[in-house]
């Protein structure tokens, strides 16, 4: 589906000669981002001309990064300049809005009023990809349960209590550290009574609470519990894949990008490219794999790590591995110190200006924007991402969601995950909807749909309860998880005209049953 360009293409210029008044000798907005813009893309090229193959540390601080930002006072924002910006910003989303609308065979009023039929809808609804996955984060309940019974492991409580205290980002509630202190070592699952195997389920998701208000730090506790349960079964993380990959298909899904750990070594790329084979001919979806990067990691690691990757990518090694990602809690961990040295060396090889003088074929996308500094999507661009993981911090920024819309940045959106983990208090306030209607190519994803406790319909779902969204939106949400995917350009086209027939044969089904606004409109 092509992008709303007339509308999105709008010249600020005009939109503020309709508004208000320039006057002679005035810096206008218009270059005041231009200016800060041009800025942005000078810093760019100098992050890498300063590289070296031996760096291991940020070779500047927060404090010169800032200054090098900060325009001179004629070029500064003013109030009445940012307000300008987001009055345009409303302007653009509002025309987008209603041509989306008059294109919308679908009308999906009668689903906001029936559950039931939302229901079968969404789920029947063709989604294309998902480009934000967590491989351990996609176990669920019910194949939790089917591998502790079967494979009934031992539980180690004091083992699992040192693995939490060793990381300051995790934390568990007082009742479940009682809980794990009272797990004598060597004890199986099977010998726990009823009540407690329940308690250590409810370990591998995030507690029930109606208003949704645990920390991300409780988030990142479940990881813990899940790779324990996962690694007792031999091949257990490869099940939990394929066992989400196979609900994935039946719910529309045809392509997954993992966000996962990868050595750079040839041996474990070439293992991740054997489960792309094995898990395409199970279940039917496309996989691939972006290499994650966790910023609380010490950054000569990552940096020797990523100097590694770009060595064996470069030399045509990557296969199924098309990316890199840098994760975790973002509060205290800025996307620019902590991903410096690993976006810096990137961008520069697909300058063709790495040290090694090699060229990778990796694209990058990064966690930011979820929690934290509101200048982590700013940096993020900066240091040449690709694509934006959550971004739900970056309508707080107007200047750089402006830049984002020149860009046409592609965000990956979680809903569920957003408002669980307190990035929203309700989904209403949500802006993905204004992001789609700027032109951001805005893709749906689960995150991490078994701790979650989501899926990929429900998602879809969520949308249309809680936002004014069109048939026609929902369709660019799905095309737009494959034209940002990092798939191959062969890969994409593949994927595109499956989900066009895939589409065709939708809407011959739910015409009849919900009729269109084009068809509404022209009869009115």
């Amino acid at each position: 589906m092509a992008l709303l360009k007339n509308y999105l293409a709008t010249p600020l210029l005009l939109f503020l000669t309709a508004t208000s008044v320039l006057t002679a000798n005035t810096v206008t907005l218009e270059e005041k981002l231009n200016h800060q813009f041009e800025m942005y893309e000078r810093l760019r090229n100098e992050t890498i001309t300063c590289l070296t193959p031996e760096m291991k540390e940020i070779p500047f601080t927060r404090a010169e990064w800032e200054v090098f930002l900060m325009p001179s006072k004629e070029m500064q924002f003013q109030s009445k300049d940012l307000n300008d910006l987001k009055a345009f910003h409303t302007e653009i989303a509002e025309r987008a809005r209603l041509q989306y609308a008059g294109n919308s065979v679908i009308d999906l009023t009668l689903l906001r009023n029936n559950h039931r039929l939302l229901k079968q809808f969404t789920n029947e609804l063709p989604k294309g990809g998902m480009l934000h996955v967590h491989p351990y984060g996609t176990l669920d309940r019910q194949m939790a349960k089917t591998i502790l019974l079967k494979h009934d492991p031992i539980l180690d409580g004091q083992k699992l209590l040192n693995n939490i205290r060793s990381d300051e980002q995790i934390l568990l509630y007082n009742n479940e550290f009682r809980f794990l202190q009272t797990l004598i070592p060597g004890k199986r699952f099977s010998e726990l009574s009823s009540a407690d195997k329940e308690t250590f389920l409810n370990l591998l998701f995030m507690p029930s609470n109606p208003n949704f208000d645990h920390p991300f730090e409780r988030f990142s506790a479940s990881f813990i519990f899940i790779a324990a349960v996962a690694k007792s079964v031999p091949g257990g993380k490869k099940i939990v894949i394929q066992d989400f990959l196979m609900k994935a298909y039946a719910e529309g899904i045809r392509y997954v990008e993992f966000t996962d750990n990868v050595k750079a070594t040839p041996e474990d790329i070439a293992e991740k490219n054997k489960w792309s084979e094995e898990l395409y001919k199970a279940t039917g979806v496309i996989v691939r794999w972006n290499a994650s990067f966790k910023r609380v990691d010490d950054p000569r690691e990552n940096a020797e790590r990523i100097n590694d990757l770009i060595q064996l990518t470069s030399t045509g090694m990557p296969g199924s591995i098309v990316g890199i990602d840098l994760l975790g809690n973002e509060r205290n961990t800025p996307a620019l110190e902590t991903g410096y040295l690993i976006y810096a060396p990137l961008n520069a090889s697909i300058k063709g200006k790495h040290p090694q003088k090699n060229t990778s074929y990796l694209k990058r996308t990064i966690h930011a924007g979820e929690i934290g500094h509101v200048h982590n999507v700013r940096d993020a661009l900066i240091l040449g991402t690709d694509r934006i993981g959550h971004g739900v911090l970056l309508v707080n920024d107007p200047v750089t969601l402006e830049y984002a819309r020149r860009k046409q940045l592609p965000i990956e959106i979680n809903l569920h995950s957003n408002l669980k983990l307190q990035s929203i208090r309700d989904y209403s306030e949500h802006p993905f909807l204004l992001y789609l209607r700027l032109g951001l190519p805005v893709s749906l994803s689960t995150d991490d749909e078994g701790i979650l406790e989501t899926n990929i319909s429900n998602e879809f779902a969520i949308a249309i309860e809680n936002t004014d969204i069109s048939y026609a939106e929902l369709k660019q949400l799905a095309y737009n998880s494959i034209t940002t995917s990092f798939a191959s350009e062969d890969v994409k086209k593949q994927l595109i005209a499956d989900l066009d027939t895939r589409f065709k044969v939708f809407e011959e089904k739910w015409l009849p049953v919900l009729g269109g606004q084009i068809s509404v409109l022209q009869g009115s």
